[in-house]
């Protein structure tokens, strides 16, 4: 209603200079009290945005040396607030250095169903290359892989055979595996393929398959 009434017309102005100075003394307070209300508003206003629409790991503290925005009182009368006196805490011993992680590829659960592939060379493979025998089985060398089929865990044995002939005693050899999806990984494709459409299909982060795998052992 006020700046209704100034509108059209100029608003009169003290004769003297004392009242001159006493009204633009008022307009200069009134203009700092209408930023002051403009500021807060506008933190009130981004505190809420940051309460609805920023990170969820994000909490807003009452700290007493902070004006509440949502409730009565400002930042003069947190001022004057005595902070609260903290605990003392008590000395604690050193706590022990974390065990270090052992080395190298950690051995697949024992209670994990074992599905074993036998690689092994042809008789024609077998022959010596120095004496023409058949080379005889020496050993194996057996590599896992962990495998998923929908609703349980299992671990693949690739075992490969190794030969060797009995006259020479040299000339070994070991059966060929197929191709893999990651060579020398410990992911067969049924694991890979489970990853990834529990990802991209289900929309499940791999920190939380993680933990599924986790509770399964």
């Amino acid at each position: 209603m006020e700046q209704d009434a100034f509108q059209g017309r100029r608003p009169p102005l003290p004769p003297d200079v004392v009242n001159c100075h006493r009204v633009i003394w008022e307009m200069f307070e009134a203009l700092l009290a209408s930023r002051a209300e403009t500021e807060r508003e506008r933190a009130e206003k981004l505190e809420m945005i940051r309460r609805f629409f920023g990170p969820r790991r994000e909490r807003f503290v009452d700290d007493p040396a902070q004006g509440k925005l949502f409730e009565g009182g400002g930042p003069a009368e947190a001022e004057t607030a005595e902070p609260p006196s903290l605990p003392v805490a008590e000395e604690e011993p050193p706590a022990a250095s974390p065990k270090k992680r052992p080395h190298g590829r950690r051995r697949f659960p024992s209670h994990f169903p074992r599905i074993r592939r036998e690689y092994k060379l042809t008789d024609a493979e077998r022959l010596c290359p120095c004496c023409g025998k058949l080379r005889k089985i020496i050993g194996e060398e057996i590599s896992e892989q962990l495998d998923y089929v929908p609703g349980h865990h299992q671990v693949i044995e690739h075992v490969r055979f190794k030969y060797a002939c009995e006259d020479c005693e040299e000339h070994v050899a070991i059966a060929a595996k197929p191709p893999q999806a990651i060579e020398k990984g410990a992911a067969a494709p049924g694991l890979l393929a489970h990853i990834g459409t529990s990802k991209f299909g289900d929309h499940l982060p791999t920190y939380r398959q993680e933990e599924i795998s986790d509770r399964h052992g």
